[in-house]
């Protein structure tokens, strides 16, 4: 424990965004247009007859055992449907790999997210109107932010909700509280979990790199509006 400590920076410390390695690390990792043909192998297409609209989308694995196809039309499953975390995830690696959307069927998106929505116009509202992963569950941070994020990647968020709907989702994820938020320790936390050697982002410190926590720590610096800049403490 105190080896790890060690590696761990000082609260004072300047902790540099190693950006160049970051770029290299993933040219060295990603295999572009694989990648790409593989989200879009997971994207839930509207059948011939049209009968499982509302539940396209994006979906996590092919571990149902669909034939692998990233063309249309889709293929009916009983146990085949889009999911907010995934749809949002699978726009979101598209666009990272600098794919232009130009394959997703975003109607079809957009009627299995609207699928997911209460009369009132939210995702599984709860009492606090966040998003919650079901109806009557508790609101969750990572909902709320995966089926906003979808809308608005898809261009859709404005006309799908409207802005009372959204004034609501915005009182839930400020509370006022975000001005409680310690910017220097999240950044140099964060900013610590770089492999300074070959690039790349772990989940905690002194760790191996992997795809995954980047978009996490690139968000979460994003957030804060400092991602490229020097911490320092006052």
């Amino acid at each position: 424990m105190a080896e790890d400590a060690d590696h761990r920076p000082a609260e004072c410390e300047h902790v540099d965004f190693l950006k160049d390695r970051h770029v290299r690390f993933f040219q060295r990792s990603l295999q572009k247009d694989n990648m790409i043909e593989w989200i879009y192998s997971l994207q839930v297409l509207p059948t011939e007859d049209g009968s499982n609209m509302e539940r396209c989308g994006f979906r996590g694995s092919s571990h149902i055992g669909l034939p692998y196809s990233s063309k249309g039309p889709g293929t009916a499953h009983p146990y085949d449907s889009g999911h907010i975390a995934m749809t949002y995830t699978g726009l979101a690696s598209l666009l990272l790999l600098g794919d232009d959307l130009g394959r997703v069927d975003k109607r079809a998106c957009l009627v299995g997210l609207k699928a997911l929505q209460l009369e009132d116009g939210s995702f599984y509202s709860s009492y606090d109107n966040g998003i919650g992963q079901g109806a009557g569950l508790e609101s969750h941070g990572g909902s709320t932010f995966c089926a906003i994020a979808s809308l608005r990647l898809m261009g859709r968020l404005q006309e799908t909700l409207s802005e009372r709907e959204l004034d609501r989702i915005r009182r839930w994820c400020l509370l006022d509280v975000f001005q409680y938020t310690n910017y220097e320790k999240n950044r140099n936390y964060i900013l610590s979990t770089q492999d300074r050697l070959v690039g790349g982002f772990a989940k905690w410190p002194d760790s191996h790199p992997e795809g995954l926590p980047a978009p996490a720590a690139a968000a979460a610096g994003v957030a804060e509006g400092r991602q490229d800049q020097r911490s320092s403490c006052t």
